[in-house]
């Protein structure tokens, strides 16, 4: 059925990973999502805290068309991590390798925003990315 073994979900791993995800907001950088253990553990805990879509995790991706946006913004949301995103261009040099210097400025944004000390007005603008 997909679910990770009883051997797997009493492992040391699951429960650090549980734990972070309860005890801090995350901010995911370059993870694709594709972990099924790890897409396990989150809706675990979503689902032991009645969580449902809440945003306690951040995560900063990419995307290069509209399709590709709101297929994360749906899985991201649905998972109770709140999508901040950065366009992706295919570049020339190499060709048609992904482009992802958005993600640098980001980052610095990021910075700035998170040094200016208004964290409600930081945190807006963030979202309306």
């Amino acid at each position: 059925d997909g679910r990770p073994t009883e051997r797997i979900l009493d492992s040391d791993h699951r429960k650090v990973l549980w734990s972070l995800l309860v005890m801090h907001s995350l901010v995911f950088i370059g993870f694709s999502f594709s972990d099924e253990f790890f897409k396990y553990i989150l809706d675990m805990v979503r689902h032991d805290f009645q969580l449902g879509t809440e945003h306690f995790h951040y995560a900063l991706v990419g995307f290069s068309n509209e399709e590709e946006k709101q297929g994360a913004l749906r899985f991201l949301t649905d998972s109770g991590i709140c999508p901040i995103f950065y366009p992706v261009t295919t570049g020339n040099d190499p060709p048609g390798v992904s482009d992802h210097r958005a993600l640098k400025a980001l980052a610095v944004e990021l910075k700035q925003l998170a040094g200016a000390g208004d964290l409600a007005s930081a945190t807006a603008k963030m979202l309306s990315r």
